[in-house]
């Protein structure tokens, strides 16, 4: 994650370092999608497979509901471009 001025998400923690306010990944850029910030990915690929997203949405809705615990997760960030 980058919190930096030029991210390109707007990723964020919250609450002491307890919360991550996660934008999530973009849809790729394509010609027939020039502008990837404007489209939801989906929760799931053409062939019914969870993306990234719908994984980490399926763990959070989960935990939320009680069905198992929060997973413990490592975050860095990106402080310099390669860095």
């Amino acid at each position: 994650m980058s919190r930096r001025r030029n991210a390109p998400y707007r990723d964020k923690i919250e609450s002491e370092g307890r919360v991550l306010i996660y934008e999530g990944h973009d849809v790729p850029k394509t010609s027939q999608n020039l502008q990837p910030k404007l489209v939801d990915q989906p929760r799931k690929t053409p062939g019914n497979r969870l993306t990234q997203n719908g994984l980490f949405e399926e763990a959070a809705i989960s935990a939320k509901r009680g069905r198992q615990l929060p997973e413990i997760i490592a975050v860095y960030e990106k402080l310099h471009a390669g860095i």
